[in-house]
């Protein structure tokens, strides 16, 4: 592996602290067709559906709109 210490990725002198974690196309594949598969992607709309239910009681907390709702992988909830 050859490391250029000088050469400059994007943002990364940003003065936010945070994680950077990525993954190749490989990995991500196969994270996807594992979670795809059934199980885990059922379990994570329920809970996703449970927050927001919880959250929807708040005064003031509002969703933000899904531009493909039947696409919505459950991994994600802005409000």
């Amino acid at each position: 592996m050859i490391i250029i210490p000088k050469l400059s990725r994007a943002l990364e002198g940003r003065t936010i602290l945070g994680f950077n974690f990525r993954m190749n196309e490989l990995q991500g594949a196969l994270a996807w067709r594992s979670y795809a598969s059934g199980l885990s992607y059922r379990r994570a709309e329920k809970n996703k559906k449970f927050i927001m239910d919880v959250l929807a009681q708040v005064p003031g907390v509002g969703f933000r709109a899904k531009p493909d709702p039947e696409g919505d992988s459950a991994t994600f909830l802005a409000f």
